[in-house]
């Protein structure tokens, strides 16, 4: 019983930690902002400048929609394995050797 316990007390102890992680409403975007302050604070010498060159927007878009793709596919592949090593796990290829 007291294994039991034990047991329930570590897996409520992990569900408090996952808890801690998750972020409060409207914290998320606030964290974004301040690292677009940061990063617009890091930029600023280099804006003002007389050698800076703005991006264009259009370009700067592309770039955004080529890494959104390239972590779309990733997660696809990801997924993929993780079910594939799931199945491997459920039906070990061992069992099924005619050895």
């Amino acid at each position: 019983m007291k294994l039991v316990e034990s047991r329930l007390q570590k897996l409520e102890l992990r569900r408090e930690e996952e808890k801690s992680f998750e972020l409060p409403p409207g914290e998320g975007r606030r964290l974004l902002e301040a690292q677009i302050a940061a990063v617009h604070l890091r930029l600023q010498p280099e804006m003002e400048s007389e050698e800076y060159v703005a991006p264009d927007p259009e370009e700067v878009k592309a770039m955004i929609h080529a890494h959104l793709e390239e972590n779309r596919v990733r997660r696809e592949e990801q997924v993929k394995q993780a079910a594939a090593s799931r199945w491997g796990r459920a039906f070990p290829t061992r069992r099924f050797d005619a050895r």
